[in-house]
């Protein structure tokens, strides 16, 4: 499995996911995106984080 965490350039909701990535020794892509490019980089749903798992999509921090 491949994970990708996708949010904005700050702590913010993803901050505990990216912890637990860390901690566990997991590999993952954490991908942030600048402030002034926010609008065009939310997900489908028009929030984020989101977290891609192979070819699936999670929206929502809890979920995460």
């Amino acid at each position: 499995m491949f994970y990708k965490l996708h949010y904005f350039d700050l702590r913010g909701m993803a901050e505990p996911a990216r912890l637990i990535f860390h901690y566990a020794g997991q590999e993952f892509e954490d991908i942030r995106y600048p402030r002034e490019n926010w609008p065009k980089h939310l997900s489908e749903t028009g929030r984020a984080p989101w977290l891609n798992v192979d070819d699936e999509k999670i929206h929502e921090s809890l979920a995460i």
